[in-house]
């Protein structure tokens, strides 16, 4: 998709839902006059000892403007 000169803007959530601790952080990675180019998320989610899933996804976004570059 090329190269690009980004800025990353990261959020996080730690908490609880109900009897589930949750550990979410998504990083955004943003090109000027593009926006989002990129996007790392990772999750946990832990309930007791009965239930425990990590997750992690990396995306690379395309624009249909871009053909033919």
């Amino acid at each position: 998709a090329g190269d690009f000169d980004t800025i990353c803007v990261r959020t996080r959530y730690v908490g609880t839902i109900g009897p589930a601790d949750v550990d979410d952080s998504r990083y955004i990675f943003y090109a000027r006059k593009y926006g989002p180019v990129a996007i790392r998320t990772f999750s946990h989610v832990e309930a007791m000892i009965f239930y425990n899933k990590d997750t992690r996804t990396g995306y690379a976004l395309a624009d249909g403007a871009r053909k033919g570059s």
